[in-house]
This record gives structure tokens, sequence and C-alpha cells, in this order.
């Protein structure tokens, strides 16, 4: 795996997830991709705060361009919520607030949460949404992702997650929590 990059191009990242486009079908209304790395500490909390900041930051600059797999997660999100109105989506691990931006800005009458178990997520987040004028998108403090209790059930319309299950002791747990705060007919991408 690694980046390449050409004057007249955008880095181009070769992660797992251009192996496993995305599937969005009436029945599964999911993503298809599956974590591909799991640790039961959860990086962040065997880094320094430093490595922790470095590994955002080079996970943000391989994902965030017309390349990345967040494009997948936009176009599966505007396939399954098209159509509706007033949406409720939850961005689950969230970090610096990347695809809760983007789905901000591509559904402005939708209510965004961007959740992270992180205070220095939270605030990077809070600023990117500020810099981006976005205010329909607001960020929570959720210290873990296996216990949504922060949140209702049926809650949602659509949860995204995109790495926080592989930081999680019990994915199976959290995959829990995600469906109970979906409303019934909502999507987990």
């Amino acid at each position: 795996m690694g980046l390449t990059s050409t004057r007249n191009d955008f880095y181009r990242h070769h992660c797992l997830w251009e192996n496993y486009p995305p599937i969005v079908t009436p029945r599964l209304r999911r993503l298809s991709t599956q974590p591909k790395c799991h640790n039961d500490h959860g990086f962040a909390k065997d880094i320094s705060e430093e490595g922790y900041d470095k590994v955002y930051n080079m996970i943000y600059q391989q994902h965030d361009h017309r390349h990345g797999p967040w494009l997948k997660i936009l176009q599966s999100a505007q396939n399954v919520l098209k159509g509706q109105t007033n949406v409720r989506i939850l961005d689950i691990g969230s970090g610096p607030g990347g695809v809760a931006a983007m789905l901000a800005s591509n559904f402005p009458n939708a209510d965004v949460t961007s959740a992270h178990s992180t205070q220095k997520c939270v605030h990077w987040a809070s600023n990117h949404f500020r810099d981006k004028h976005l205010s329909n998108v607001n960020t929570r403090l959720v210290p873990d992702i296996e216990n949504l209790d922060a949140f209702g059930d049926a809650s949602f319309d659509l949860v995204t997650c995109c790495y926080g299950l592989s930081s999680c002791k019990d994915p199976q747990r959290a995959v829990s929590e995600f469906h109970r705060v979906l409303k019934p007919g909502g999507t987990l991408l």
C-alpha cells in the first residue's frame, strides 16, 4: 500500500476499500466493506498524543480527495436517502470530521452529528465545521462506541462508521448499538 502522486493529480491511496465497492441493496441496506484490522486496546489508547495526531492527519489526507473511499459513503448515502427530507445522520468515530462535513454539505437539510471518543477530535471537527460554515452539523463526545446511551432508540435515519470498529474491543456490540439508534428502515454504512 502506498501513496502515488503526480503534478496533475491528487494523492491516490491504495487502501483496502478499493477492493470492496459499496453494495447497498434494499434488503441489506449496509456498506459491505468489512473492517480489516482489530486491536484489543484500540490504537488511540496505545500511542502518544503526537502519534495519534500523526495517524489522523495521515488518514485524513489519504481519504479526503476525489479518489478516496469517503466518496463511496457519500454515493451510498445519496442512494439510500434519496427523496427523504429532514433526515438525521450520525457519524461515529468521526475523527476530524471529514465524512460528517461531506454529508452535511451534501444534505443541507439534514441534522448531522459527528461523534468521537476523544475531546481532541471533537475540537478538530468543530473547527472543521466552523471553517466550512456548516450550521447543520454538531459534535458529540462519545467515550465508547459500544455504549451509545447518549442517543435514544430509533434516533437516526443513517449511521456511518469508517474506522471506529477497528479500534473497539467488541465490534458486534458496537454494531448492535448502531442498530439500536437507527430508526426502523434506517441504514448503517
